[in-house]
């Protein structure tokens, strides 16, 4: 396969995890909504470790970040509501 076909191929799907990347992050303002109304704090280590351990260790390093952004996101949002 050429060079340019495989780049495409990875165009694309770099174009599809960037619409997955917003729907989740849509997701967690939700949740932070709920979070808010529920009095819970946006850290839930029992919920990572849950997660983490579904993820093959190679990629735990980008679940972490999406996490991390997540958090920031649902703190930016308990904030704005305080």
């Amino acid at each position: 396969m050429e060079l340019t076909k495989l780049r495409q191929s990875i165009s694309r799907i770099d174009s599809e995890l960037l619409r997955l990347l917003d729907e989740r992050m849509e997701l967690a303002d939700w949740v932070a909504e709920y979070k808010w109304e529920h009095d819970l704090p946006v850290f839930d280590p029992v919920r990572e470790a849950e997660i983490l351990e579904k993820i093959p260790e190679e990629y735990q390093g980008i679940w972490k970040e999406m996490m991390d952004v997540s958090k920031r996101r649902q703190e930016e949002y308990l904030k704005k509501n305080s």
